[in-house]
């Protein structure tokens, strides 16, 4: 394929597929506002509808719309008793967090009283950071609010504008029934969606479309169901280990391990916040900073372990997808791109170029050189 001569008319495809590939980023760029409601239902579908499929094998629910209000239930149920149960606690977490900053800026000897074993330069950065009035204000309750109506507008970019904050609120909300109305909508037809677009492959290009959706799908499956699985128990493991060794916003942090374990080894960098909440809880309850390190090294070397050695090899399998690296830079590229949305498609989208690469390579030119091919009894396009 590489060694092919460009004539004139594989010349003029080449520049007929860059500049669709143009006006479609154009088209994305314009139109991202409408469409990341839409791009986390289609999101939000994929990762449900195994459940909708379970209840109906399982639960011998014949009815798919049937099976979709009792999946939608159960998913949004368990979201809510979490957030009801554990939004309390992050608000008195963070609430105390703000006055043991505060105990702690009110000492004249800080670095002397509490830094003593900590290198200069480091001790110095702390002492700045424990006295700017910014970094003490963010361990207030009403900066968390501040914070989530920001998300809400950044998620639901139709909410911005010259409005209060309560009229915000109420268009956000409007913007969230939106996306379960999408949710309800697509996962209702979710299997006459894939059928039909199995029916709008042409016969000569079957063979080789399907296998190209099945290296996708799997590579799909793998990241957004299995790794958004280990991460969230992952999360909830860190949550209860800084929770028994009394860590300040601990179950605040374990979240943002859960959301980081996302991308596989991104984790580490939660080392860092971690261990500057701990040197905090060590300064207000006089307890030896390196002693106190150890537990919770202790909690990251468990948790790590029984990822590696029991999670990942159960949920992953012997399943491979991307490098790491090439995640986040896949994140960083489609988040600058388009934003919300681009972070949103990176990884779909990452894998289908991915996946083309694969099939461009074993296979030659995708679009010449194509047999007809037999319809297939068990195709990719099936669960």
């Amino acid at each position: 394929m590489l060694n092919k001569p460009f004539t004139f008319d594989r010349t003029v495809r080449t520049a007929i597929l860059v500049g669709l590939i143009y006006v479609s980023y154009l088209l994305l760029d314009y139109l991202s506002d409408v469409l990341i409601p839409f791009a986390i239902a289609v999101l939000l579908a994929y990762l449900i509808d195994p459940l909708v499929l379970f209840l109906q094998k399982k639960a011998k629910i014949k009815s798919r719309f049937i099976s979709v209000i009792f999946s939608l239930l159960i998913v949004f149920g368990g979201l809510f008793l979490i957030f009801y149960f554990t939004v309390p606690f992050i608000y008195n977490e963070i609430s105390s967090m703000g006055i043991l900053i505060s105990h702690i800026a009110d000492r004249t000897d800080i670095k002397n009283a509490y830094l003593q074993n900590i290198p200069d330069d480091i001790a110095d950065y702390i002492v700045g950071l424990i006295n700017s009035e910014e970094f003490r204000s963010v361990f207030t309750p009403d900066k968390l609010n501040d914070f989530l109506i920001d998300t809400l507008r950044k998620v639901l970019p139709g909410t911005e504008g010259a409005f209060t904050n309560t009229i915000n609120i109420m268009l956000s909300l409007a913007g969230l029934m939106i996306i379960f109305l999408y949710l309800i909508f697509i996962l209702k037809d979710y299997r006459g969606l894939i059928e039909g677009a199995k029916d709008l492959i042409p016969p000569k290009f079957k063979d080789q479309v399907l296998h190209f959706v099945d290296d996708f799908r799997n590579a799909m499956r793998t990241y957004f169901r299995a790794q958004g699985l280990i991460a969230a128990i992952v999360g909830v493991l860190f949550a209860i280990g800084f929770s028994i060794i009394s860590l300040p916003l601990g179950i605040m942090m374990g979240v943002f391990i859960g959301i980081l374990n996302m991308v596989p080894y991104l984790q580490a960098i939660s080392f860092i916040p971690v261990t500057l909440v701990a040197l905090f809880h060590c300064m207000e309850e006089g307890t030896p900073f390196w002693q106190y390190m150890s537990l919770v090294l202790l909690v990251y070397i468990v948790v790590q372990g029984i990822q590696d050695l029991f999670l990942v090899p159960k949920i992953m399998g012997n399943a491979t997808g991307m490098n790491p690296a090439m995640i986040i830079l896949s994140l960083s590229i489609w988040g600058k791109l388009l934003g919300v949305l681009g972070l949103l498609i990176a990884l779909p989208i990452s894998f289908l170029l991915v996946s083309y690469y694969r099939s461009f390579i074993i296979t030659g030119d995708f679009f010449t050189n194509l047999v007809e091919s037999k319809p297939e009894e068990d195709h990719p396009f099936e669960e």
